[in-house]
């Protein structure tokens, strides 16, 4: 468990795996789903059955509905 605070609005959002692990492996710079879910994959011991980029893309629409990060192109 990870807590992220948003200088902006004011809130500590808490965050758990997979969201901690996607922002390590972003770190500060943009990076596409398929980036991020091949560096998860080849981190991590996933399942092949799972599909990461899935899980990444419905972790980062979270995230950018909470307004902490932000897809390019994006006013």
């Amino acid at each position: 468990m990870s807590l992220i605070f948003d200088r902006r609005s004011g809130i500590t959002h808490m965050i758990a795996d997979p969201v901690t692990a996607i922002i390590e492996v972003m770190g500060d710079a943009a990076a596409s789903v398929a980036a991020i879910a091949e560096m998860l994959s080849s981190r991590f011991d996933v399942e092949q059955e799972v599909d990461v980029a899935e899980i990444v893309l419905a972790r980062l629409e979270e995230l950018r509905d909470l307004g902490l990060v932000h897809r390019e192109g994006d006013g």
